[in-house]
Parts: C-alpha cells; structure tokens; sequence
C-alpha cells in the first residue's frame, strides 16, 4: 500500500479515498489543527472495508481513528500493524471501525484537544473496491457547540485521564464539569478514568448530575459510572450508572 499525508490548511472539509484505490491498500491521514483549535472528525460511512468478527474485531481491513499521532506516521512505516482489531493508536482515544456497507448514524466522532489527529485506513481483502467518508473541522476550543472540556479541575500528573477536583472552585455559578475523554466524541476503549472530588470539610455536602450519557445498556458489566464515598473503588458504593440514564446524586 501507499502513505497519504494530509494536512489542510482550511477549517473544514471531507475525506474521501480516490476511486480507482484496489485492495490491498495502506493510507494515513494526518490532520493538525491551528492553534486554540481542536480536531473533530466525523466517520459517516465505509463501504468494503473488512468485516466485523463476533461484532468485536475486524477482518480484512478497517479504518481507525486516533487522538494524536500515531507512531507509525511519525516513522513513516506501515500503518496499523495487521488486519485485526488489537489496539494500535499513538493517542489515548482510539478505535477502529469496519463493514462490508456500513452507514454509521449518527457518525462515529473524535474530538482531539492534543492538536492533531490520525485516520488510518487499511484493506487487505480484495473484495469490491474499498471506499470510505469521512468529515473533519478545526473548531474553535472556546466555542460552545464544539464539546464540553473540562473545567475547574486539574489534571492529576502520570496519568492517562485522572482528575481532581476541589470544592473552592466548584461553588455557585462556577459549577465544575466532569467528562469523558474526548467528549462528546467516542471514549476510548479498555480505559478506566477516575475524578476525585474533595471537600475541604466533612460537612459540604457535592452535587453531581450527569447532563449527558451514553455507555452501551448490554455491556453494563464493562462500561458503567462508578460513584464511591471515598479515595477508591474499593470505598462504600454511591450509585452505578450505565445506559442513558441521567441522575443527580447528593453526597
């Protein structure tokens, strides 16, 4: 396969493979985003691009999507490293994405606040001819409409996505907010965050609800919320949420 470099220079447009491209095929897409700006990127759909096996990994191709830049695209080598779906990424949000005719709605988003973004896109089966489309921006961080950042806490260092926060900044109208990495995009697989929030004494009492949520109802075993009275998961439990449930709790 070939390495495709993209980098715009403009603050919107579409990805989508030439149509004479035959299987088997490598591309990459690196996109960078102007200062103060993040990268979203929307994957819409994927026509002959591998296939899903027990609804878990791909075979025969995929496209993956990945905060950063990955470290295949830094060397120059072959990017992805197999047909299966066994991890890959050079950011902390990855995933990968297949289907013989796939229309993904709504579309499968990543929000990238690192400033860069990778969209890897590999076929090795030689069956039909393998497209797929993709739409990317550069908003602006500030700009309301672009996600919901973090806010009021800070990051806890040495970690992938642990946070603190403590309740001097979380008062009145200066309320904090709590997400998931990437938010409102895709979180990233096999990941566990935790957010500590402290109380400068034992009589203030938090307030958390959860505006937005959607964690898969199936795998409630394997994707859920975890509310504890304490530093750890093995403190006296609060609340389990998954699903789209939506609550406030009091604590």
């Amino acid at each position: 396969g070939a390495l495709l470099s993209v980098t715009s220079g403009t603050l919107g447009g579409s990805l989508i493979p030439p149509g004479d491209v035959v299987a088997p095929v490598s591309c990459w897409y690196l996109l960078r985003a102007p200062p103060g700006h993040r990268v979203e990127l929307q994957l819409h759909r994927l026509v002959h691009i591998g296939t899903y096996n027990n609804g878990t990994t791909c075979n025969g191709g995929y496209v993956e999507v990945s905060d950063g830049i990955t470290s295949e695209v830094q060397s120059g080598t072959d990017p992805g490293g197999g047909d299966s779906d066994d991890g890959g990424g050079g950011g902390l949000n990855t995933w990968r994405v297949c289907g013989e005719d796939q229309r993904l709605h709504p579309p499968a988003v990543l929000y990238s606040d690192t400033g860069a973004a990778t969209l890897t896109y590999k076929v090795s089966s030689k069956q039909g001819s393998p497209r797929f489309m993709a739409y990317y921006n550069f908003p602006l961080k500030s700009n309301p409409n672009t996600g919901d950042l973090q806010r009021g806490g800070s990051r806890v260092e040495y970690t992938d996505c642990d946070w603190l926060y403590q309740d001097i900044h979380c008062r009145g109208s200066e309320t904090c907010h709590l997400t998931s990495p990437g938010f409102p995009g895709l979180y990233p697989s096999s990941i566990r965050c935790r957010y500590l929030l402290a109380m400068s004494a034992k009589d203030i009492q938090a307030t958390l609800t959860f505006l937005a949520l959607d964690l898969p109802a199936e795998r409630c075993a394997h994707n859920y919320i975890g509310v504890y009275a304490g530093t750890s998961s093995s403190s006296p439990l609060i609340a389990t949420l998954c699903g789209s449930q939506r609550k406030t709790l009091t604590f």
